[in-house]
């Protein structure tokens, strides 16, 4: 997704509604892939996260299935 498509557009038609429902989706379908190398080293190196940070295996959030 670029810069241009995180603009806020009014909802005034199912249509509208629907296109909104399909950006947030695929926001969270983001957030469940993992990282992949090249990301992990843009994370590291633009923002200084540390890499061990980044490649750790998630730890169990509370109200996630795998508890």
């Amino acid at each position: 997704m670029s810069k241009t498509d995180m603009t806020l557009n009014p909802i005034r038609t199912e249509a509208d509604y629907r296109a909104a429902l399909k950006r947030a989706e695929a926001f969270f379908d983001a957030v469940e892939r993992p990282l992949t190398l090249p990301m992990i080293r843009r994370l590291h190196q633009g923002l200084g996260i540390p890499a061990e940070v980044l490649i750790a295996e998630p730890t169990p959030r509370y109200g996630d299935k795998d508890l």
